[in-house]
């Protein structure tokens, strides 16, 4: 599964652009069956991974960082679509705990965002991880918000003493699949 865009149901399917057209999170036909199947208890649990390539520290050029992660030119079309997209995702998130279905939802470290913040007030848990303790070379580390679920079982720090692969040039878009 692309990690840049997708819900992923835990019953095995995965609602991810590069596997269908149909599965643009941007397109309000995709929110709204979500929402529906949300209602309808035919989501038993679920995990939202919006685009993470716009708000990554790494990103050449960045368009955003650790003190402004809304963005620096919110018209930038780059900046537009990772935050509608993210933003998306959080109205998912609502839904979901409101109707009392157990969901996550992955993000880069760059994750200090209004409605990250707003979540964990309404009772989600966020927990930290490294790719590295799971299999990949590179150390990159992001932030897991869980709803009904085991948010300590989401974290994994790296334990050092090995080296990672530094994300840069040709291993940049490589590194945006997770582990």
């Amino acid at each position: 599964m692309s990690l840049c865009q997708g819900v992923r149901a835990f019953n095995g399917t995965a609602l991810d652009l590069s596997a269908s057209r149909h599965y643009d999170l941007s397109e309000p036909q995709l929110l709204e069956w979500c929402l529906h199947m949300i209602e309808q208890k035919r989501f038993r649990s679920f995990l939202s991974e919006p685009p993470c390539t716009t708000f990554s520290p790494a990103a050449h050029p960045a368009v955003r960082c650790y003190e402004i992660p809304e963005g620096f030119n919110l018209s930038c079309p780059k900046t537009h679509q990772g935050n509608f997209l993210c933003n998306r995702s959080f109205v998912l998130l609502k839904h979901v705990r409101h109707h009392g279905v157990p969901c996550g939802k992955k993000q880069p470290r760059l994750a200090w965002r209004r409605a990250w913040k707003s979540s964990l007030r309404d009772g989600f848990e966020e927990s930290a991880c490294a790719s590295c303790p799971i299999g990949s070379p590179h150390k990159k580390e992001f932030r897991v918000i869980t709803y009904l679920l085991d948010h300590i079982g989401f974290g994994a720090r790296c334990p050092g003493g090995h080296s990672h692969i530094k994300m840069e040039g040709a291993l940049t878009k490589g590194s945006a699949v997770y582990v």
